[in-house]
């Protein structure tokens, strides 16, 4: 039977990948040093999970490369407005799927 796994030479340039945390699904993106040293095993900057994504070395990223999301063309409302919002409609934002936001509305909608 062939060999399947993939094989890369010692030294090659890690792959680019999105690494999700297997444990808290939160994105995890290799910065500093990390962003372009060679390695294989990986620490959740959220929640300290420790894992191996791949048998050759990777580097998370936030974007592919060739690939980025636009520029948001609204500016993002502040805390206090979100908070304002809240409490005139009684509304509960929570984290559903890690950081992805969600608002519930407990009431009638506004």
């Amino acid at each position: 039977m062939a060999d399947s796994r993939i094989h890369v030479p010692d030294g090659a340039n890690p792959i680019p990948m999105r690494i999700p945390c297997p444990a808290c699904h939160e994105l995890h993106i290799d910065e500093g040093d990390f962003a372009t040293k060679p390695h294989h095993t990986h620490a959740c900057q959220h929640c300290g999970n420790v894992w191996r994504p791949a048998l050759v070395a990777t580097v998370g990223v936030r974007f592919l490369p060739g690939f980025k999301n636009e520029e948001p063309t609204e500016t993002p409302r502040s805390n206090l407005q979100c908070f304002a919002v809240e409490e005139r409609y009684d509304i509960r934002c929570v984290k559903p799927y890690g950081h992805l936001d969600a608002c519930v509305f407990p009431g009638e909608e506004p």
